[in-house]
């Protein structure tokens, strides 16, 4: 073979082997990016967040991107469409709650775990048109814990029948998805939980068969907004202020307040009527609930002397030390003095006014006070002796997700938000019967007609208290 020959042939073995060696590295590389980021389609189950990233390409599975912990720490693709929070899943969208906003979520495999990344869709997103930064969530196996919120959750797959117990302690609604029966406890009917749950306890119920039920007496709330064609307390709100929400009209805690006073099944005084103002809690600025305290006041001042507005339901604490909110404290304060010179007795969570503590009662003996456990279920500490225990937890709330959408929720463990509300039906009571008693007696009442327990805690006692009012005299 000549030199020309011999050199040809071997350019042209090092541009094959070149050219080989190139397809093998391609082929190499190629598999492992199939071996880390293979994208399944099926997100159904259950999800647990890891980190947050701004995009996609952020996420490093040992190196967080967010240190502090995560708001959102969990989420739930269902196998009928829907999703937590109220969310709904088609092919590879998650679309919003209020259905005119979609955007595509993506899972990857890496390093042989599945990761879900679910766009975040604020209002940066669904009303300025920015794109979506990403949770990042890891596909996990659920577990449930006593207290857990497993609302909107499909919990079929999960084995409550060695735990009898569980059911009861959980927060629950009507769209979460229970396992069949063989997976159930014999005693842990969701539905009639929820169902015996209504019941206000403590003697309420028979009185309101004695006919005693807040009819004739007016109360008011301020809470978030709600609508008031839910069929728990429809036709009992007098009248409706929105003191600042903007005419937003749905939120998890305005129907449950209100249907824990007035409601029909829920309520403690269910024919009493309600006058309800709107405010923006989440903002934190007192103004606004002073706002609708002067609402309240000013309808209490057209109001002839017979249906003068008695107590209002406060379940948040606008001032004072530990009040969440940031702005205007001072004016709280000033409103309710206002309040208090036309005898309206304002029920709110402040710890330098307020006077009602937290307490549950046995779910099995709902009727007995001398059941009741102070504080709230799953915590231990010491409450001010000097507050009367109204209950919190092991109770149902209506609740509306969406306009329209009425339904109810289960509380295996409530807040002192809860027991405002009762304890205001429980004064409408005694309104109903002596409505010519002020305020201050009524109050004295409460608390003299108290259950005093071993270690020195004060529950209400509502057919005690009704008792002391019929024989109250002027």
């Amino acid at each position: 073979m000549s030199a020309y020959h011999t050199s040809q042939f071997l350019m042209w073995r090092v541009i094959v082997t070149i050219v080989l060696a190139t397809v093998f590295c391609l082929l190499t590389n190629k598999l492992a990016l199939v071996q880390q980021t293979v994208t399944q389609t099926d997100p159904v189950g259950y999800w647990q967040s890891v980190d947050f990233v701004l995009k996609i390409e952020d996420f490093q599975p040992n190196s967080k991107q967010v240190m502090d912990e995560l708001p959102l720490k969990e989420f739930q693709f269902n196998r009928d469409g829907t999703a937590s929070w109220n969310h709904r899943w088609k092919h590879d969208q998650l679309i919003h709650p209020d259905g005119k906003f979609h955007a595509k979520y993506y899972i990857k495999d890496i390093e042989g775990s599945s990761y879900l990344f679910l766009p975040w869709l604020s209002g940066d997103v669904t009303e300025r048109g920015m794109k979506p930064a990403y949770y990042v969530f890891k596909k996990s196996i659920m577990t449930i814990h006593e207290y857990d919120d497993i609302s909107w959750k499909d919990v079929s797959a999960y084995d409550f029948s060695e735990n009898s117990n569980l059911p009861k302690t959980l927060i629950f609604n009507e769209k979460t998805v229970w396992p069949d029966e063989g997976k159930m406890p014999t005693d842990g009917n969701p539905k009639m939980i929820m169902t015996v749950s209504m019941n206000p306890g403590l003697g309420i119920r028979e009185l309101h068969n004695e006919g005693i039920t807040g009819k004739g007496v007016n109360v008011a709330i301020i809470d978030q907004p709600l609508t008031p064609d839910h069929p728990e307390f429809k036709g009992k709100i007098a009248a409706y202020y929105d003191a600042g929400c903007n005419g937003s009209i749905i939120s998890m805690h305005g129907p449950a307040v209100a249907s824990l006073l007035v409601g029909t099944h829920c309520g403690t005084a269910p024919e009493a009527k309600l006058y309800y103002a709107a405010v923006p809690s989440w903002i934190g600025d007192t103004a606004y609930e002073a706002k609708a305290l002067d609402w309240i006041i000013e309808q209490n001042e057209k109001l002839p002397v017979s249906e003068k507005i008695r107590a209002v339901s406060v379940s948040a604490a606008p001032s004072g030390p530990g009040s969440p909110f940031e702005k205007n404290l001072e004016m709280w304060d000033d409103a309710c003095a206002r309040a208090a010179e036309q005898d309206i007795l304002v029920l709110d969570c402040t710890r330098h006014r307020g006077f009602i503590g937290p307490c549950y009662y046995n779910s099995d003996d709902q009727e007995n006070v001398a059941a009741c456990t102070a504080g709230f279920p799953g915590m231990s500490g010491n409450l001010p002796a000097e507050r009367i225990l109204v209950p919190n937890s092991r109770r149902t709330t209506a609740e509306e997700s969406e306009n329209g959408d009425f339904s109810y929720r289960y509380w295996g463990k409530g807040g002192l938000s809860w027991s405002i509300p009762y304890c205001t039906g429980v004064f409408a009571l005694g309104w109903q019967l002596k409505p010519e008693l002020d305020s201050r007696t009524m109050k004295d009442l409460l608390f003299q007609s108290a259950y005093t327990n071993e270690a020195g805690y004060m529950f209400i006692n509502p057919k005690e208290f009704i008792k002391l009012v019929k024989a109250a005299q002027l």
